[in-house]
This record gives structure tokens, sequence and C-alpha cells, in this order.
């Protein structure tokens, strides 16, 4: 499997293997110069899954005057010849990159952050730089969110179903051994949480973020996609009976969303990240 480093976003990640298979590319084709340091992919819209579009060999096609379908399925191809399974990769009409990111990928990034939940300062790479603000209703609707968060982990603490330490191992993956792991919580509201907290992950590796609205939006957005997700997907009962992976796994989504929200609260909204309400 392909691992994540816990300081590699994976936007960050599939940009430098579509700059290698770029790289590739431009070896074949004469007088093509490609910035080394530049961002080619954006995340999809559609965050029920961890998707990435390129548009690069449009940009590519209409600079050096080539067909853009047949940049595309070469530098697909490139692209999938150094990731195996790590990434499906496909090529739309005209030519934009379509590149969705494995699960096995998905979950070692979410289960970095759990590994450092009591490390989140030096987990990513920023400091305190906004000045201190009143509390907004905007801004205590994440308060009250990661407030949540802490209740829901503090309960499965207390009946033993979960310990948060450095040691702590979800189960997110269902393994077969016969197909692809795939994500252990396969509902919409669970996929669209792990979508959201990728997003955030993305723009905290990048610097051209720093703007407090941007941030104060994805806060928010989390927020509003934790409430649906912790209302709908149940964790104790029939579950944590019957299911008791799923429980963790569902635990690990609470635990992820707290630890950013924490982050954002404190290191990009200059609020606290109060505990209970």
């Amino acid at each position: 499997m392909l691992l994540v480093s816990k300081y590699t976003a994976i936007r960050r990640l599939v940009n430098s293997y579509l700059q290698e298979s770029l790289s590739i590319y431009a070896g074949y084709a004469k007088n093509l110069y490609i910035p080394a340091k530049e961002n080619f992919v954006y995340q999809s819209r559609d965050k029920s899954k961890v998707l990435y579009i390129s548009g690069i060999a449009l940009k590519l096609a209409k600079s050096q005057q080539w067909d853009a379908s047949e940049i595309a399925n070469q530098i697909a191809s490139h692209f999938l010849r150094n990731c195996d399974k790590s990434f499906r990769v496909e090529v739309l009409v005209p030519a934009w990159i379509r590149i969705q990111v494995a699960d096995t990928i998905v979950a070692t990034c979410l289960q970095s952050l759990v590994e450092f939940a009591g490390e989140q300062a030096s987990f990513f790479e920023t400091s305190i730089t906004s000045p201190i603000l009143p509390t907004t209703d905007s801004v205590f609707l994440v308060q009250y969110a990661h407030a949540r968060c802490c209740s829901l982990l503090g309960l499965a603490q207390r009946q033993g179903l979960i310990q948060i330490d450095r040691n702590l191992q979800i189960p997110w993956l269902i393994k077969d051994g016969v197909s692809d792991d795939k994500f252990r919580c396969t509902d919409v509201l669970s996929r669209c949480l792990i979508g959201e907290l990728v997003t955030v992950l993305d723009d905290l590796a990048d610097i051209n973020h720093s703007d407090m609205g941007h941030w104060q939006k994805a806060a928010i957005s989390i927020s509003k996609v934790f409430e649906d997700f912790w209302r709908s997907c149940r964790i104790w009962g029939e579950v944590k009976i019957n299911s008791p992976e799923l429980a963790l796994a569902r635990l690990g989504l609470v635990l992820v969303t707290q630890v950013i929200l924490q982050f954002l609260l404190e290191n990009k909204l200059g609020v606290s990240a109060l505990r209970e309400l």
C-alpha cells in the first residue's frame, strides 16, 4: 500500500504523482515547459468520494496546439503505471483527467490524525496569526460541533468503547483478502464528512490559504456535515452490540473531526475550542 506521511495532504500527494507523470510525458515531447511547483489538481465538488480533477491536458494543448485528448490519455497512462492500485484514473471529455483516491490512502491519512490527536499544534505546520475575535453565531456553530465531538468521545471512553492514545487503531477498512480494501463506513453522510475533512487538510497544506473568512467557511461546512452525520449514523445500541468495528470507525470520524475543528478554532479563528457548552 502506498503510505501517506502524516505531513502530506492528499491533494499534494496526487499533485506530486501528476507532476512526475508530466515529467515523463515531457521527456517524449520537445519544447514542452512544465512548472515544477505548480498545482495541477483540484478536488471535485462531489464530496461523497475523494476525487481530484486536472485540466492540465487542455492547458498544454492550447499552448502547444496539440490534441488535448491524446495528451490526457498519455499522462493518465504514465500516472497509472506509477501508482498501481492507489488511484483510479480516467479521462473525461474533452480532456479532463479524473483521479479517484483509493480508500486505503484516505484511511492512512485519517489514522495519522488519530495517532497524533494529542499533538495538533505540532501536526500542522501553522500557528496562531489571527487576532482574538468575539464569538459570532456562525463561530458558535463550530464551537457547538466541537463540544458535541468531545461529549461523544467522552461517553465512548466511559463505556470502554474507545481509549484515545497514540496506540489507538481505528478499523477504517474492511479487509476481505479478495478485492481492494474498502471503507467500513459506506453511508453517504460518513463519506461526505470524510470528503470535507480531506478538503480542509488539503487547504491547511496550502500556504496560499491565509484568509480568516476562508477558514471560517471551512469550519462551518465541516460542522454542518458533522451534525448530519452524528444524528443519522448510530454508534450505540444495536450498532455497538452487533457491529462494534463499525461503531469504532464512526467514533474515529468523530475524533478526526474534533482534532480538525479544535485546530481551526484555536489556530485559525482565534477563539476557544470549548469542550462543553
